[in-house]
C-alpha cells in the first residue's frame, strides 16, 4: 500500500506540474490549492495504512480486507482518501483536478488537460481496488493452533507422550505454537493515527463541497508571485 501510495504521489507530481506549465496566476493558484488537496487526502491514507500495519505487521492489499466491518472509523477515511485520489465528485480531489484542467484550458494546454483526465481514469483502476478489497473482501482468518510433537527418530513416540514415565510424573505436554493475534478494532489501539484519518477525511469531504475558502486562500498566496 505505501508503494503504490509513493507511486501514486509521482502521477500527482505530474497532475501539479501542469499549472506550473501554464506560468499564470489562475496556474500557480490551481497549483497551490492542489498541494492542500493532496495532503488532506494522502495524510487520511497513510494514517489508516499506518495503524493498519501496527497492527498486522505488514501493509499489504490483504490486510485491508474486511476493514469496512471490522472498523468503519478507519475504512471511511481510507474509502474517502482513494476516492479524492482519484478524483471523484464530492471530495477536494474533484476540486483541485478540476481546477488544474480550467487552467490549461484558458493556457491553452487543452491537449495537457486531456492527458490529465485519460491519467485519472486509469488510475481508478488501482484506487477503486482498494476500496473492493475493504468493503467486499471477508476478513481473513488467524489460523488455528497446530500440536507438534517429537518424531520418532527424535525419540518421540505418540503412543507414549500421555503415559507417565517411571517416577510417576506426567509425560509432556505436546508444545503448541503461539497463540494466533487476532485483528481487533484499531481504533482502541491506536487512537491518535485514527483522529488523525478522521479530520484529514472530514476536511477532505467539506472542502470538496464548499471549497470557496480553499480557493481564496490559494489566490491570495498566488497573487503574492505577481503573475497574472
Amino acid at each position: 500500500m505505501k508503494r503504490m501510495l509513493g507511486y501514486s504521489g509521482v502521477a500527482q507530481a505530474g497532475y501539479m506540474l501542469s499549472g506550473v506549465v501554464v506560468a499564470s496566476r489562475l496556474g500557480a493558484s490551481s497549483t497551490i490549492l492542489y498541494l492542500g488537496v493532496y495532503l488532506a487526502m494522502n495524510m487520511a491514507a497513510f494514517a489508516v495504512i499506518q495503524a493498519r500495519e501496527r497492527d498486522t505487521g505488514d501493509d499489504q492489499l490483504s490486510g485491508l480486507a474486511g476493514l469496512g466491518s471490522e472498523n468503519p472509523w478507519l475504512a471511511w477515511p481510507l474509502t474517502i482518501g482513494m476516492l479524492g485520489l482519484a478524483g471523484i465528485p464530492g471530495t477536494v480531489g474533484f476540486v483541485g483536478k478540476f481546477q488544474l484542467i480550467h487552467a490549461l484550458v484558458n493556457g491553452d494546454y487543452a491537449w495537457l488537460a486531456i492527458v490529465l483526465v485519460v491519467g485519472s481514469m486509469i488510475s481508478l483502476g488501482y484506487y477503486l481496488r482498494v476500496i473492493a478489497t475493504i468493503w467486499m473482501s471477508p476478513a481473513v482468518v488467524a489460523p488455528e493452533r497446530r500440536e507438534m510433537r517429537l518424531a520418532p527418530i527424535a525419540g518421540g513416540s505418540p503412543e507414549l507422550d500421555d503415559e507417565p514415565d517411571e517416577g510417576g510424573h506426567e509425560a509432556s505436554k505436546p508444545v503448541t505454537t503461539a497463540e494466533p493475534v487476532s485483528v481487533g478494532p484499531i481504533s482502541v489501539a491506536h487512537p491518535e493515527l485514527t483522529l488523525v484519518a478522521v479530520v484529514f477525511a472530514a476536511a477532505s469531504v467539506v472542502f470538496g463541497i464548499i471549497p470557496s475558502p480553499l480557493f481564496h486562500l490559494a489566490s491570495h498566496a498566488a497573487s503574492l508571485l505577481g503573475l497574472r
